[in-house]
């Protein structure tokens, strides 16, 4: 905003402009209103009028941000999910301005591997994003370690024949879904001859279109029987998962039988009890059946050793939304899935919110664990976060107040006091809350405004107030020779001491001569309280 001087103002006189403004708000944008005001100072200032026409308007461009865009190695698990953070330059950022950096991102295959390429995507996220531009650089990497899976390599038993070969069995534990990955086990035992739980030499190795993705951990060393010339029965029991019964799935093999022989071994077995354990004791029998089983005598195993593995189960964890209370402290309320009917299990639950201060969606930290009577037979897996709201807590904000008396000096109120803050909280959280304050010199009403806002409390205002009351009058009477009677003073006795029911106090001077037989009396001020109007009488 200009003044034009030269053909304004004339000349010599001594005049400038004094110019503020402010944007209607903080936001980036084109062509922004921008409240201005004015005004002339200076010695000669007095002599000019000064008029503006013309609406003031400006732009307030986004601020550029840089932003650095990292992804995190993880082990094979057949995906190209990639998780990928984002971080600001804080210089960059204004003081007080909520923005952070949401991201995403994929590997180009799911392939293990070193210094993969991961494509990543950002943008700006928060209240005050729009008043940022982004600009990220440089090539997002990270590694795919291959995963770790057993290998469990068993050998068979087998019947003396004079060689060392044995024949082995390998199963592969951890393995993604659907991949293609075999495994190949050989096996030779330690020597020829006969004998109970040989040492057998094992090795393996991964084959298939997903090999190169595993490391293969498994055992150098098995155990087998090469059994003597007879007819023998090998009762074992499979493992399983726990599912609340004491049944056993058993196999029965037989050694010895002659070429052509027509024998069968028929094999039961039970777990001694129903729980989760590893090398459970599993009772078992069998008999032989067939056209030749009476050719032959068995000698089987009446007890083996099995595991009952625990039951997986699914733990759902969800927390309660709050009021704002100053704490971190959560109700976290859980749920279980596939649970044996008539089980005695329990879901202990237990979280904290990543911090105090309301908002919505926020992260909860929980946990949980299981107990009762059947506890131990369930292997739990549940979620360690959740989300739940913190709502404001309800306050109240009250400007400070003062009732005075009228002393011809400068007099003031200022601040504000609160109502309703939790957890022993005072006012000076309530950093975004300002207060006017009041100041005047005048009798009268001054009002001490409160206005702001605040995270954690959904606030209420009340405006103080500076009152500034007329001194008690003390009009002189009439003069004259007369005596006045005497008013009946004891109904102003209980209002003189009361600061909002005060009246005129005066008291008759006999030494004066009466002037007149009507006093008019004019009473200057508000918040005069009038309940109870009383009327003296007499002569004064």
């Amino acid at each position: 905003m200009q003044m034009r001087k030269g053909s304004d103002v004339i000349t010599g006189d001594q005049v400038n402009l004094n110019a503020q403004g402010q944007f209607a708000d903080k936001n980036a944008g084109q062509n922004k209103v921008v409240t201005a005001s004015s005004s002339l100072v200076g010695l000669d200032a007095g002599n000019y009028e000064l008029t503006t026409t013309g609406q003031v308007t400006a732009n307030i461009s986004k601020k550029q941000i840089t932003g650095v865009l990292t992804a995190q190695d993880k082990v094979y698990d057949g995906t190209t999910s990639a998780i990928v953070n984002g971080s600001l330059n804080a210089s960059d950022v204004i003081t007080g301005d909520q923005v952070s950096v949401g991201t995403t991102g994929q590997f180009v295959d799911k392939n293990a591997g070193q210094n993969k390429v991961v494509t990543a995507s950002s943008s700006l996220v928060g209240l005050d994003a729009g008043n940022y531009e982004l600009t990220t650089t440089g090539q997002v990497t990270a590694n795919i370690s291959k995963k770790q899976i057993t290998g469990s390599i068993t050998a068979q038993d087998k019947v003396y024949d004079g060689t060392t070969s044995a024949i082995v069995n390998g199963s592969l534990n951890g393995l993604i879904t659907g991949d293609q990955v075999n495994l190949n086990a050989q096996g030779q035992f330690a020597d020829k001859n006969a004998g109970s739980n040989k040492n057998v030499n094992v090795s393996g190795n991964l084959t298939g279109t997903d090999a190169g993705n595993y490391d293969l951990l498994a055992n150098t060393s098995a155990q087998a029987n090469i059994s003597k010339k007879q007819i023998t029965g090998s009762i074992t029991a499979q493992d399983k998962v726990y599912d609340g019964t004491t049944s056993a799935i058993v196999n029965g093999s037989l050694n010895g039988l002659i070429t052509g022989d027509q024998v069968k071994l028929n094999a039961q077995g039970q777990f001694a009890d129903k729980n989760a354990g590893s090398n459970k004791n599993v009772n078992v029998s069998g008999n032989l059946s067939g056209t030749d089983a009476g050719n032959y005598s068995l000698q089987a195993n009446s007890q083996t050793q099995a595991s009952i593995s625990k039951k997986q189960i699914t733990g759902v964890l969800t927390a309660q939304d709050k009021v704002y209370d100053g704490t971190t402290s959560a109700i976290v309320n859980g749920s279980l899935n596939g649970l044996i009917t008539g089980d005695q299990v329990n879901l202990n639950a237990q979280g904290q919110f990543t911090d105090k201060n309301a908002g919505s969606n926020k992260t909860v930290n929980v946990s949980g664990n299981l107990s009762g009577t059947d506890a131990a037979n369930y292997s739990l897996q549940a979620n360690s976060q959740t989300q739940a709201n913190i709502a404001k807590a309800k306050a109240q904000v009250i400007g400070n107040s003062l009732t005075t008396t009228y002393n011809g000096q400068q007099q003031q109120v200022n601040g504000f006091t609160a109502q309703g803050l939790v957890n022993g909280e005072r006012a000076e959280v309530l950093t975004n809350v300002t207060a006017t304050g009041a100041s005047a010199i005048s009798t009268g009403n001054y009002q001490n405004q409160v206005s702001g806002h605040d995270q954690n409390y959904d606030l209420t205002f009340t405006a103080g107030m500076l009152k500034i009351e007329a001194p008690l009058v003390d009009p002189k009477p009439p003069i004259g020779p007369e005596k006045p009677s005497q008013p009946n003073l004891s109904i102003w006795q209980d209002l003189l001491g009361n600061p909002y029911q005060r009246a005129i106090h005066f008291a008759p001077q006999a030494n004066k001569p009466k002037q007149s037989d009507n006093i008019e009396i004019e009473i200057i001020g508000d918040g005069i309280n009038m309940d109870g109007i009383h009327t003296l009488t007499g002569n004064f």
